[in-house]
Formats: C-alpha cells, sequence, structure tokens
C-alpha cells in the first residue's frame, strides 16, 4: 500500500508538471482579430530559438515569403535581451524581424514592423521552455517592451505588457508566478468578477486589464467609463480599485470599491 500511494503521489506531481508545459501564442488576423491560444511547450536548447530552422518559421509567418527559395536566414534579424535569473532560471526575451531593405526587396508592406517576441525561461541548466510567442502582424508598437520581474508581496511574478494600435484594446499582457515548481501563468478571473460586480449596474466600459494593473501594489485600477459615450473624452464616471493577493498562481481580490469621478 505504502508503495502504491507513493505512485500515486508521484503521478500526481508528474501529472502537475506536464499541464503546467503551456506557452500562450498570441497573434492578429484579419477575419477574427486578436488571438490568444495556449499550445504545447517542450524544452529546447537556447540554440533552436536562434536557429535557422526558428528564421524560416519567422520569415513563412509574418516575413511574406511566398516563395521559400527567394528567402534566405540573413534575412530575419534577432536580438536578444537577458531579463533575469531571480530564482535561479535564467530568463530572455528574444526579437525576430525583417529589416526594411529586405521587405522592400520582396514587395512586402512597409508600414509598421511585423515581428515576433518571444519569451523563454531556462527550467534546466542548457534547456529553455517557451512561455509567450507574440507573431505582430503589425498590430503590435514596435519596438515591443521588454518583461519585468516584479515582487508583489512575497510572490515573485515575470509581467510582460505590449502596446497595440487599437483604440479599443490598447494593451495585451500576461503574468507569470515564478516558484519551485517553475512559470505558471497566473489567473485573474477573480480579480475580473470583483470588478464587474463592484462597478455600478448596468453596462460599462471598463480600462483592460493590462492597462489598470499595479502589480507592485497589488492592485487594479481601472477607468468606469458609460457605453456609447459622445465622445472618446465624455462619460467617464470614476474607477474602480480592486486589491488582492496572491495564492498559488491565482490573485485573490481582498477588496473592491467603486470611486465617483468626483473624488
Amino acid at each position: 500500500m505504502r508503495q502504491l500511494a507513493k505512485l500515486a503521489i508521484l503521478v500526481m506531481i508528474c501529472t502537475s508538471v506536464f499541464a503546467q508545459q503551456k506557452r500562450v501564442e498570441m497573434g492578429w488576423n484579419g477575419n477574427d482579430g486578436y488571438t490568444e491560444n495556449e499550445t504545447p511547450s517542450i524544452s529546447r536548447p537556447l540554440d533552436y530559438y536562434i536557429s535557422n530552422q526558428r528564421r524560416q518559421e519567422f520569415l513563412s509567418d509574418a516575413g511574406g515569403c511566398a516563395i521559400p527559395s527567394e528567402c534566405n536566414d540573413t534575412m530575419v534579424r534577432i536580438s536578444q535581451t537577458e531579463i533575469g535569473a531571480p530564482l535561479g532560471e535564467r530568463t530572455i526575451q528574444i526579437l525576430y524581424a525583417m529589416p526594411g531593405e529586405y521587405r522592400r526587396q520582396l514587395g512586402t508592406q512597409l508600414g509598421a514592423q511585423s515581428y515576433w517576441k518571444s519569451i523563454v525561461i531556462e527550467p534546466r541548466p542548457g534547456m529553455y521552455r517557451e512561455l509567450l510567442l507574440l507573431k505582430s502582424d503589425a498590430a503590435w508598437l514596435w519596438p515591443p517592451e521588454a518583461p519585468e520581474i516584479v515582487t508583489a508581496g512575497a510572490t515573485t511574478l515575470l509581467v510582460d505588457k505590449d502596446h497595440t494600435d487599437s483604440s479599443e484594446m490598447g494593451c495585451t499582457g500576461e503574468v507569470w508566478v515564478l516558484g519551485k515548481a517553475g512559470a505558471e501563468l497566473a489567473g485573474f478571473s477573480d480579480v475580473v468578477a470583483a470588478v464587474k460586480k463592484t462597478v455600478p449596474s448596468g453596462d460599462r466600459n471598463v480600462s483592460p486589464l493590462c492597462s489598470g494593473l499595479d502589480l507592485g501594489k497589488s492592485e487594479f485600477r481601472g477607468d468606469v467609463q458609460e457605453t456609447n459615450p459622445k465622445c472618446m473624452a465624455c462619460g467617464w464616471e470614476g474607477h474602480v480599485v480592486v486589491r488582492f493577493g496572491f495564492e498559488g498562481a491565482r490573485a485573490v481580490p481582498i477588496s473592491a470599491t467603486f470611486q465617483p469621478e468626483s473624488e
């Protein structure tokens, strides 16, 4: 029985670890607009993320290379930014972009820069797992911001935020809790529910989560605006403030208040 109990615990631990091996993949297309999915993510050597294979994947997706023979690996400019290693797990941002002279050669539109942004973390020496792959087809602003390591109470967080060119959705973002189990995507569904419960009854426009989070203060502060205002600067009613703490990877509300515009 003891051996069976140990086996059951081992299976539970392994299942938990493998369940977390996901990356967030963000993109934009003309039909569906903004898309976000969780896709499998396995640990690979760092060389993979700067390999010719990865360059070709970027070229076929974002570079506009309809004919592979017209593209070569030198058309992709790759840069790396060290984010830190607060718990001994090195974290790196990797950017993939096509310089303007190559886009001009291929007849690709030379408006906003199309690029990929990848965030990888080192769960074990020499092996890196991708946490985020943002595929910007000129929908996110260039250059993108690098993620940050933030401390919220006793919780260490990896925080990413990227600005878009959309007036309706000014930013996107993700937060990971860093701990002994590695990087786990943080959940803010309880905070969102508290916001909806706290704002005045009826439909209201509230700032997106990514723009209102202050993780250093463990707080969300969102502007509240009436639905269908007469102008962009009209109909502001006040602010909703939700303070929270982390229980594992879940943000749990502590208090929620609505502050009218006059306050």
